[in-house]
């Protein structure tokens, strides 16, 4: 017959136990403390064999969207054990338990943000209908088992509810024109949502990383604890910004982890600079010379007219079939 013995163990705390009066015939092992709740296995013939109640596996969605429905799943197995109960906690306050000596076994307990789906749920599933905001938190399941062995195991998982913004983010300021050497100034604004969005600027399809070039607000609570995020833009615009004679910007909000992703684009045309006040007070005594010119010579030009110069950028006097001065700029004719 292989000698044998037991070993439990017992997570997170790493100190031996020793054993004053070891069972006649059996070898105890140390015991080492890894866990909250005790899992005792046998070693036969140098193997280990679990013959009482273990967690196979707890699943926890990590994040749900609000109005969503949410599965918590405690996988365990009972070996030689029998089954006492099934409890599953948020935030160490028990919400619903399975006992399956009564009938029915399920039992639930209000809570705010927790509503169980009784016909949804049994001794290794628990359904959560309509989550909301307050349904975030830390969720556990205890498994226990009857007499003789009265072990328990648990195991645990958090779970967020995110709400996601019904609309895009809004960038405004928009519509007005800037040339080289102005600053560009834009805000962008998430819908309400939680968490917080994240925004981020792009200019010209580049991701705008520097502090100095971003402006950060603190976000606004609302109702219900939904948040608005907001994100300046200030930029030094040089030639370089406007390829084609524009600027692309553009502000991408997300909600994190990537559950919702949305985005608006902005798109700021350069203007050429106005003419400065001397060249055009120089244009302006151009004008009245040749008007001068011409009363002062008694000439008679069938008409004068006026229009754009598309090569000079302004609009001259021209008189028709009239013989003029050549003045710096102006072109008769």
């Amino acid at each position: 017959m292989d000698a044998f013995y037991f070993q439990i163990t017992i997570p997170e705390f790493q100190y031996p136990i020793i054993w004053d009066n070891p069972i006649p015939g059996v070898y105890m092992s140390s015991v080492f403390f890894t866990h909250t709740f005790p899992t005792v296995s046998k070693m036969v013939g140098g193997e280990k064999e679990s013959i009482c109640l273990r967690v196979v596996e707890v699943v926890i969605p990590g994040y749900r969207v609000r109005g969503e429905t949410a599965l918590l799943e405690c996988q365990y197995d009972l070996e030689r054990d029998v089954l006492y109960s099934v409890k599953w906690y948020k935030d160490n306050e028990e919400f619903y338990r399975f006992m399956p000596r009564f009938s029915p076994p399920q039992q639930s307990y209000r809570m705010d943000g927790v509503k169980v789906d009784n016909h949804l749920s049994d001794d290794k599933r628990v359904t959560l209908k309509g989550v909301t905001l307050k349904s975030s938190g830390l969720y556990r399941c205890e498994v226990s088992a009857e007499a003789p062995s009265f072990s328990s195991v648990s195991g645990e998982g958090r779970m967020e509810v995110v709400y996601l913004p019904r609309d895009g983010p809004h960038i405004s300021e928009q519509g007005k024109l800037y040339q080289v050497g102005d600053v560009l100034s834009l805000n962008c604004t998430s819908g309400r949502s939680y968490p917080a969005s994240i925004l981020h600027w792009y200019v010209n399809d580049e991701k705008i990383t520097s502090s100095k070039e971003l402006v950060e607000y603190a976000p606004v609570m609302h109702k219900h604890g939904l948040l608005t995020a907001s994100l300046g833009l200030k930029l030094s615009l040089a030639p370089g910004h406007f390829p084609g004679g524009a600027l692309r910007a553009r502000c991408v909000a997300r909600v994190s982890p990537v559950l919702w992703t949305a985005d608006q684009e902005s798109l700021v045309e350069r203007v050429a600079p106005l003419i400065d006040n001397r060249e055009a007070l120089l244009l302006d005594n151009q004008w009245v010379m040749i008007l001068l010119y011409i009363v002062a010579n008694g000439l008679k030009p069938k008409y004068l007219s006026t229009g754009y110069h598309s090569s000079l950028g302004y609009c001259p006097i021209v008189a028709q079939n009239t013989r003029l001065p050549q003045y710096a700029g102006l072109h008769p004719g």
